[in-house]
């Protein structure tokens, strides 16, 4: 019986102690995500800040965590179709988002290109553990890359596992 317990305590511990493998997604790849959903999306390029206490506890004890709902200020710009030029501050919600014990890294603070969805209630930023939505300190190529997809340009959306 001893060994049994032991036997399941290790193999406990060893499924918490594994890290989370994703493959990072490339902005196009978000974009074309985003476009063929059926729900609306806008393109923000700025500034996060929001109460850091109010994010999700990690916990090891807890293989499906509740989603939890973040107020916070974006300040910056948003994608027009064509650039990035037009400013906007506002509300957004952080749906900061846990998978088992392995949470998204959302800090107060944080400057990228997110991918938000416009809903009825407001705009809301789903941050995972393994990303896609927010790209932190985003590159004048990645605003490119979302400019050609819009376009029509070059937009490789494949995930390469090269």
């Amino acid at each position: 019986m001893t060994r049994i317990v032991t036997a399941l305590a290790l193999a406990l511990t060893a499924t918490h102690a594994q890290a989370l493998s994703c493959i990072a997604p490339s902005v196009e790849f978000s974009y074309t995500q985003a476009a063929e959903d059926d729900r609306a999306y806008v393109i923000l390029d700025g500034q996060f800040t929001f109460d850091p206490s109010d994010l999700p506890k990690r916990s090891v004890d807890n293989n499906n965590p509740p989603d939890t709902f973040v107020k916070a200020i974006f300040s910056g710009s948003y994608f027009n179709g064509v650039d990035f030029e037009n400013r906007w501050s506002g509300p957004v919600t952080l749906n900061a988002q846990c998978f088992g014990p392995w949470c998204s890294h959302a800090t107060s603070g944080m400057t990228g290109l997110a991918f938000v969805e416009r809903t009825d209630s407001g705009y809301i930023l789903s941050l995972s553990p393994c990303g896609g939505a927010f790209f932190g300190d985003a590159t004048d190529a990645q605003r490119a890359a979302i400019v050609a997809c819009h376009t029509g340009g070059p937009c490789t959306s494949e995930i390469s596992l090269d």
